[in-house]
């Protein structure tokens, strides 16, 4: 399955949301593991974000969701964000980043290693780079690069590609092929659910992410939006997979259950 890294995205969208919700020095507070991860890395994300090149990031905030809408709808996004009323807020942020290859490559056909065959890009030598397992195709001069490598998961291919700082590059490839890409995916925004800044709670949010890879370059758009309600109650919430136990008054487990989402039902 494809998974996306959006990190830098949903934290524009939750800064730019945040000057609505709080305009002097207002915190925000996790209410999840995962939330207090994020949290701990946002000022690296800020620093991601400050680094981009200028428009690359694009942000909206409102007090109703039809002008974050019709933002997100100018950017090619078709995602919507629910109106809900006088007691909530609206923000919304919209990556772009275009890199063209310094000169393009050539579609080929490309043998995957089951033996389908994909469209693909060939670049001839000079075209391109290696670090160790790492392809960087040439690109035209700006402040983005493009690194690629095979890799299981999303976070294999991203320690792969940030090791290649200590490896030294290879001239022995006299060409390099990857697949073409087309990719428009819905992108798990859930771990935003809950964030508060002082009475202020977020109770929506979504991600969707985009890619094209050809023989000019490779285009990433993605965008975040995300909605704060005032006023709701501080929830600590069960909403996945779940551990049951049955504890003695002296601590010992008499039995115990990790219920998953099949049996989530109403007894009869």
């Amino acid at each position: 399955m494809t998974t996306v890294y959006v990190d830098p995205i949903l934290a524009a969208s939750m800064l730019a949301l945040g000057k609505l919700v709080s305009p002097g020095p207002g915190q925000w507070s996790a209410s999840s593991p995962e939330q207090e991860a994020f949290l701990g890395k946002l000022g690296a994300l800020t620093e991601t974000i400050a680094s981009l090149p200028p428009g690359a990031i694009e942000t909206i905030s409102a007090r109703s969701a039809g002008p974050v809408n019709a933002f997100l709808a100018r950017h090619g996004f078709t995602g919507n964000l629910r109106e809900a009323g006088p007691r909530s807020l609206y923000a919304a942020a919209v990556l772009d980043l275009l890199v063209e290859w310094s000169t393009p490559g050539s579609a080929v056909p490309l043998a995957l290693l089951d033996g389908r065959r994909v469209p693909g890009v060939r670049l001839k030598k000079g075209q391109f780079r290696v670090d160790g397992r790492v392809l960087s195709p040439e690109v035209k001069p700006g402040p983005i690069c493009v690194r690629m490598c095979e890799s299981a998961t999303l976070a294999e291919g991203l320690a792969i590609i940030a090791g290649t700082i200590y490896v030294a590059p290879s001239s022995d490839y006299g060409a390099a092929t990857f697949p073409m890409v087309s990719l428009d995916v819905d992108v798990d925004a859930s771990k935003m659910i809950g964030l508060r800044n002082g009475d202020w709670t977020v109770d929506q949010a979504f991600a969707r992410a985009k890619l094209r890879l050809d023989p000019k370059g490779a285009h990433a758009q993605a965008a975040a939006a995300m909605a704060a309600t005032r006023g709701i109650v501080k929830t600590f919430k069960i909403a996945g997979p779940f551990t049951i136990a049955f504890v003695t008054g002296d601590g010992q487990v008499a039995i115990a259950y990790h219920v998953t989402e099949e049996h989530f039902s109403a007894p009869v």
